[in-house]
């Protein structure tokens, strides 16, 4: 039974993707698969906020300065 975690994808969704395109993975790989995604966009929110932090203090010291 495919359970869902939030509106997020369950491995048997990642299954399900990757067979559509010719990619056969079981159920512990389309795990690892999940597992690597989530850390990569964790990787790129903060990567993103960090930058938009660095710009925001930039537009702050020319609003002073």
């Amino acid at each position: 039974m495919e359970t869902m975690r939030g509106k997020g994808l369950s491995p048997e969704k990642v299954i399900r993707i990757l067979d559509k395109h010719g990619t056969k993975v079981n159920l512990e790989e389309a795990k690892l698969i999940l597992g690597f995604m989530n850390k990569l966009v964790y990787v790129t929110i903060n990567d993103y906020f960090r930058r938009e932090k660095s710009l925001m203090a930039k537009e702050s010291l020319k609003k002073i300065g």
